[in-house]
């Protein structure tokens, strides 16, 4: 069955000559591993820049309930990134927030809260000018709402 979903890129790593292995946290399906067939050849439609942390995509997955790992057919850029590649604070910020959304969320159920919180928060450490020394912090207290154990500062 194919599904059509909105995803953050939360890691990828190489596999083969031209393959990638990418974790990503979906609206509709949670936390899913994806198999990427020749993103690293030229004749490939689906680039391995798409799966950098923390980018904001639309794919399509062809999801079997039996297999770890799943196939992607279709995927292209949600949102684009305007200061984040550019701003090595963001940079080091965003790297940061994937590696601990990385080893956090495990959950391979929908979580519309959860995903709308994060794609929101990416997008606006991309679009803030200033102000953006501690926003990590600010994001790890949101975020433990959502892992169930909230602080109140």
């Amino acid at each position: 069955m194919t599904i059509r979903t909105r995803a953050i890129v939360l890691n990828q790593f190489r596999y083969g000559d031209s393959n990638l292995i990418v974790d990503l946290y979906t609206e509709n399906m949670g936390r899913q591993t994806v198999f990427v067939k020749g993103a690293f050849s030229k004749k490939s439609q689906i680039r391995s820049a798409l799966f950098q942390p923390l980018h904001l995509l639309e794919a399509d997955l062809h999801h079997r309930a039996k297999r770890q790992m799943q196939r992607l057919s279709n995927v292209h850029v949600c949102y684009p990134f305007q200061t984040i590649h550019f701003n090595p604070v963001k940079g080091c910020i965003a790297l940061f927030i994937a590696e601990v959304l990385y080893k956090t969320l495990k959950e391979e159920e929908s979580n519309g809260e959860l995903f709308n919180f994060l794609f929101h928060s990416i997008q606006t450490l991309d679009l803030n000018e200033s102000g953006t020394a501690n926003f990590h912090l600010a994001f790890l207290v949101h975020l433990s709402r959502y892992l169930g154990f909230y602080l109140k500062y």
